[in-house]
């Protein structure tokens, strides 16, 4: 009742989330590119794996066809780091080229810096220990980006599917809270009604 009464004398209060919204969705680009945002959004339970596998594909099938064209490699992966678009990724890549310029094998490289991005990190130092083996790396990365991007299209094509009880519970919950805010101040008034007839009856 205190918070209906201080939206009646306040209703400007009620337009701050639309406000809020549509600041940003107009600064949408520039939040989304804040590092810890986009550090945020790879660590989400449904949508940062999707993340993930599109942006290990883009970046690997980038760096597959600069090694095939004789591409340098340290200019290789400072290219790939920034075709990543995302900074844990682009500190990956930058890490590996720092190291293979100071005379680490690419697998060596991958398997010190697979910390970086945990189990995909370690996908890819065991992926190049058989480009090691086989000597054809860009052709074991180029297949890596291709099933990277292959999860990704299954990803998506399942994610509204994972959303559904995420968006039912939300909307439970608004529904629930409509509810509460239409009901419960006509149970408290009825209370404090029955309070006050209560209060003057004879004793």
């Amino acid at each position: 009742m205190s918070f209906n009464a201080f939206l009646l004398h306040n209703p400007w209060v009620m337009a701050l989330p639309f406000g809020m919204l549509a600041l940003a969705w107009s600064k949408r680009a520039t939040i989304l590119r804040h590092p810890t945002i986009q550090s945020g959004l790879i660590r989400l339970p449904i949508f940062g794996g999707l993340y993930r596998k599109v942006i290990l594909a883009r970046s690997l099938r980038t760096l597959a066809m600069l090694l095939k064209n004789g591409i340098w490699q340290k200019v290789a992966y400072a290219i790939t780091s920034e075709v990543s678009d995302h900074p844990e990724f682009k500190a990956f890549f930058l890490a590996i080229s720092e190291r293979i310029s100071a005379g680490t094998s690419p697998h060596a490289a991958y398997l010190l810096e697979r910390h970086r991005l945990g189990a995909q990190g370690r996908d890819l130092a065991n992926e190049m220990r058989v480009a090691a083996i086989t000597g054809e790396p860009s052709e074991i990365l180029e297949t890596v980006s291709r099933v990277y991007k292959e999860l990704a299209m299954d990803a998506a094509r399942a994610f509204p599917k994972l959303i559904e009880p995420v968006l039912i519970l939300l909307l439970t919950c608004l529904v629930g809270f409509l509810v509460a805010a239409i009901y419960l101040p006509n149970f408290y008034a009825v209370s404090f009604a029955l309070k006050q007839a209560n209060s003057h009856l004879p004793h």
